[in-house]
């Protein structure tokens, strides 16, 4: 629809070519309107379909952009769509409810260790909430103190007897590590760099990432691989074994990546 409405003035000389009725200016008007309602639609399919920097944490930042993209239409003059905008919304509410009622804690994890989300994308009423999800999360990923009995850290700052007059007491070595933690998710969250090798100057939240982001949010990858191994799988190869077509498949899929190296 938007490639018609993009002809412009060339729209009447198709029509005539092709040997059907010109579009009246009422049909162009519902087409535009048409168009308007289903770009954000459109575009969160392309980019939930995508093949490469797709994540698991794309899901709810793009439903969400969804839904205040389409609520925000409601609040313009539509003349033929309003019935649309409301279908839609209600398809979306219905489909995704538990997504978008912020109740999913894997996919809120996904999304704040995504460094181009993180809680920018939230509504202002659910980001302390996420922050501290996020904080736990990494928190329990990072390594836990020794079985054999607790661990501790002096704090003096010297070691000789002297200091024996300054009885302060140790500090418990899980507290720092836990103070460590909220202050590398303090400085991951401030930081203006949105590109994933910023997670390598924040070893626990990429750890988070690693762990959260490796599932995939579309089949649309693994559809493509069918189809390569479909070119793969012909008849005049069919005695090739699993571990030579495994091979192949994979050689034939990373081409792109084996000619950048």
């Amino acid at each position: 629809m938007r490639r018609i409405l993009e002809i412009g003035s060339k729209l009447a000389d198709v029509c005539q070519a092709i040997g059907v009725p010109k579009l009246k200016p009422a049909k162009i008007e519902r087409l535009e309107e048409y168009v308007t309602v289903m770009q954000p639609v459109a575009l969160a399919l392309d980019k939930l379909q995508g093949q490469n920097d797709v994540f698991f944490g794309h899901i709810l930042p793009t439903l969400y952009t969804v839904q205040v993209k389409l609520t925000g239409m409601q609040q313009k003059a539509l003349k033929h769509s309003e019935a649309l905008v409301k279908t839609l919304l209600e398809g979306v509410a219905k489909r995704f409810d538990k997504e978008l009622s912020f109740s999913s804690g894997d996919k809120i994890i996904a999304d704040v260790t995504h460094p181009f989300f993180k809680l920018r994308w939230l509504p202002e009423d659910k980001r302390e909430q996420c922050r501290q999800l996020f904080i736990e999360a990494v928190k329990k990923l990072d390594v836990a103190p020794s079985a054999s009995g607790p661990s501790y850290v002096s704090t003096s700052l010297h070691e000789s007897t002297e200091d024996d007059f300054f009885a302060f007491g140790d500090t418990p070595a899980a507290d720092l590590a836990a103070d460590c933690i909220e202050q590398e998710c303090a400085s991951y969250l401030t930081d203006s760099d949105t590109c994933l090798k910023m997670l390598n100057r924040y070893p626990k939240v990429r750890n988070a990432f690693i762990k959260y982001n490796t599932i995939l949010p579309s089949s649309a990858p693994v559809e493509r691989l069918f189809s390569t191994a479909g070119q793969i799988e012909v008849p005049r190869r069919n005695c090739l074994g699993d571990e030579t077509f495994e091979k192949l498949l994979l050689l034939k899929s990373n081409t792109g990546l084996i000619c950048d190296e």
